[in-house]
């Protein structure tokens, strides 16, 4: 039996690695391409206050794009005004775990969203995380006073 230098099977296996990612690369700049192409179209749903298909073309690009905090954010705002706020209030937290920024302003729409559920706590706990991000806005203090 012959054995093969293991420089032969390295070159072997980068082949085959090259190879076979090219196919992938092609594919992830189609997905990007779809996944911007649905997020043009759930924009041009929200403008038309037709929040629903909004709603659905983001979670398109979501699945597409799993880590994309933008259209996270914007799926919670779809469901924000569908008064969907359980739905909304996932989308915004995923929105921030997955680095969405300023995140004083996941904070400020989750107080919005806990406010409309009667839930004051949360509400001003929300508020209280977006004052200590940026302590002289002064329109989240008259909130929180408020």
């Amino acid at each position: 039996m012959k054995r093969v230098f293991p420089y032969r099977l390295l070159i072997g296996l980068v082949t085959a690695v090259l190879l076979l990612s090219i196919p992938l690369a092609a594919q992830n700049k189609r997905d990007r391409e779809r996944a911007k192409a649905l997020a043009a179209q759930a924009d041009r749903a929200y403008k038309e206050k037709n929040y629903r298909d909004a709603a659905d073309k983001y979670a398109q690009v979501i699945a597409i794009l799993p880590n994309n905090p933008l259209a996270h954010y914007s799926k919670g705002f779809a469901h924000l005004d569908l008064r969907e706020y359980d739905t909304a209030l996932g989308e915004f937290s995923l929105a921030m775990n997955k680095g969405f920024k300023p995140i004083v302003e996941i904070h400020k729409v989750k107080a919005f969203a806990y406010n409309e559920q009667k839930n004051y706590a949360a509400a001003a706990a929300e508020l209280e995380k977006a004052v200590a991000i940026t302590p002289r806005d002064l329109g989240l203090l008259k909130d929180l006073a408020g």
